[in-house]
């Protein structure tokens, strides 16, 4: 009995710490995502111990994480850093998301009136729709629960093409354009309406248009790429 308790300790602790490390991860993957990290800003390990209180070990794994998800970068003998934005990345990413999400929605649409699936489209819409997009008023602060759930509508749209691995690829695409999503906002003027856009695209979806339904979705992200392009230039 007595020669198990090192070991029970060390699962304990390392379990500890991996928790740790996925808060850290969290916590830094938002503040990049919401530009409170803006691109390029170099993450000292001083800086980042002070900002998430928390020791070098759970850093390194939540940086590691997010480099593998080319959220920072590192640099020779500089450590890691925010990725940068471009306008190159930015046309690649929207444009590849249009394509790849084109041919997802058009699989889930070919189904004959999947009813299943157009429950799952509806509840996430309509959750999206009663939660404001902002936390109170005027203040511009993301509201983490409509990212969520605008993450999940977005999501429930292809989720209905059958293939795992391309709605998984969806989500690698999703996450990446969201950063530049976010950056967006900063340069919207109150002509645009993202609750129009996502009820004109889950109305052709209800329909049943095809065409009208892939339409609504790229005029959608292209107009994100639009506002962002002369801050990516």
């Amino acid at each position: 009995m007595g020669e198990m308790l090192p070991a029970v300790t060390s699962d304990a602790g390392r379990a500890a710490a991996t928790t740790r490390a996925s808060v850290v991860y969290s916590r830094m993957r938002e503040d990049i995502l919401s530009g409170a990290l803006p691109p390029n800003q170099h993450l000292m390990m001083e800086f980042l111990k002070e900002r998430y209180q928390t020791g070098i070990s759970p850093l390194r794994e939540a940086l590691s994480r997010l480099a593998m998800e080319k959220l920072v970068i590192l640099q020779d003998r500089r450590g890691f850093s925010v990725a940068p934005i471009s306008h190159d990345e930015l046309i690649d990413l929207f444009e590849t998301r249009c394509l790849v999400e084109e041919q997802a929605l058009r699989k889930a649409m070919a189904v004959p009136r999947n009813f299943e699936w157009l429950e799952v489209v509806a509840l996430a819409y309509h959750r999206l729709g009663f939660v404001p997009r902002f936390q109170g008023q005027g203040t511009g602060e993301f509201n983490l629960e409509w990212e969520q759930l605008h993450k999940r509508f977005h999501m429930a749209l292809v989720s209905g093409c059958g293939l795992p691995t391309l709605v998984a690829f969806c989500k690698q695409l999703n996450d990446r354009t969201d950063r530049y999503r976010r950056l967006s906002v900063r340069q919207e003027r109150s002509s645009r309406d993202p609750a129009k856009e996502h009820g004109m695209i889950f109305d052709a979806v209800m329909k049943g248009d095809v065409e009208l339904a892939v339409k609504h979705l790229r005029n959608h992200y292209m107009l994100t790429a639009r506002l962002l392009g002369p801050v990516t230039s």
